[in-house]
C-alpha cells in the first residue's frame, strides 16, 4: 500500500511542479513523522523522493485531531490539502468530521482513502465452504460500516476517492486536474 501511495505521491508532485504549483508533504501516525516545507519546481523531485522512499509503515492508530491541529495552524495560504490513509471507519468518523469542518472553511480537501487489497479479496469472494463463511462475513462488515463512513464524510462536504491501492495513480491525477481546471484549487 505504501509503495503504490509513494509512486502516486511522486508522479503527482511532478505534474503540480509543471503546473506551477508547490507542495509541502507532511507524514503522521499518531504523531508527526516528519515533513517537508513549501517546495517548487523540479529540482524537488529529488528531496521529496529522499523523504517518502524512506517512510515506514506505524502500526499504530493515527492520530487525525492532532494532524488537523497541525495543519490549521501551519498552512496559511489556502491549499488543496490530500489526505493519504488505508483505514476509516467509525472510530475515526468523529475526528475526520470535526476537523473537515475547521478545515475546509479556508482549504480545499481530498481524502484518498486507500482499501485493504486482501479485505478488498476476502469480501468479494463467493463463499464455498463453512470456514469461508465468517471470513466473507467479516470482510463485508468492514466494507459495509467503511461505506457508511463514507458516505456521513461526504454529506460532510468530503471529497473522497475510495480505492485499491494499485489503481490509486490515474484517479489522483485525474482528481487533481479536475480541480485544477475549474480553480478549485
Amino acid at each position: 500500500t505504501l509503495d503504490y501511495a509513494i509512486n502516486s505521491l511522486l508522479i503527482l508532485s511532478h505534474i503540480a511542479f509543471r503546473m506551477g504549483d508547490s507542495l509541502q508533504i507532511i507524514a503522521f501516525s499518531d504523531h508527526i513523522i516528519g515533513q517537508l516545507p513549501r517546495l517548487k519546481g523540479k529540482g524537488s523531485i529529488k528531496k521529496i523522493s529522499g523523504f517518502i522512499t524512506k517512510l515506514k509503515p506505524e502500526y499504530v492508530e493515527s492520530n487525525y485531531d492532532m494532524i488537523f491541529n497541525f495543519l490549521n495552524k501551519k498552512i496559511k495560504k489556502r491549499s488543496l490539502v490530500i489526505f493519504l490513509s488505508d483505514m476509516i471507519d467509525d472510530i475515526n468518523y468523529t475526528a475526520f468530521r470535526k476537523g473537515l469542518i475547521h478545515i475546509s472553511r479556508k482549504h480545499r480537501t481530498l481524502f484518498i482513502l486507500l482499501r485493504d487489497t486482501l479485505l478488498s479479496y476476502h469480501a468479494e469472494e463467493k463463499i464455498t465452504s463453512s470456514d469461508m463463511l465468517f471470513a466473507v462475513a467479516a470482510a463485508r462488515d468492514m466494507f459495509l460500516k467503511r461505506s457508511e463512513t463514507i458516505t456521513k464524510l461526504r454529506h460532510q462536504g468530503a471529497d473522497i476517492i475510495d480505492i485499491l491501492p494499485h489503481q490509486l495513480t490515474g484517479p489522483l491525477i485525474n482528481r487533481y486536474l479536475e480541480l485544477k481546471s475549474k480553480n478549485r484549487i
